[in-house]
C-alpha cells in the first residue's frame, strides 16, 4: 500500500497534481461525513482535547466531526 505522499493522481486534463485523500476509518457513525465506516471530509482537523500536550489518543479530538 502505498503513503499518503506517495499516492497522486495526474489530472489528464488539466496536467496538474491532485493528491488523493487516504482512507481513514471512523466509527462514529452520527457524523455526516462518515461513510460505511470511513471519514469522507475533504479535511480532518485534529485538535487537542482539554490537555495543552496530548500523550494519548483520549487527550485529541476530531474538529471536523459535524452531527448528522
Amino acid at each position: 500500500m502505498k503513503s499518503f505522499t506517495e499516492e497522486k493522481i495526474f489530472s489528464e486534463k488539466r496536467c496538474e497534481e491532485v493528491k488523493k485523500m487516504p482512507e481513514i476509518k471512523c466509527s462514529v457513525t452520527e457524523c455526516v461525513y462518515n461513510k460505511d465506516v470511513k471519514c469522507g471530509a475533504p479535511m480532518i482537523q485534529v485538535d487537542h482535547n482539554g490537555v495543552s500536550d496530548a500523550k494519548n489518543s483520549d487527550q485529541t479530538k476530531c474538529d471536523t466531526f459535524k452531527r448528522s
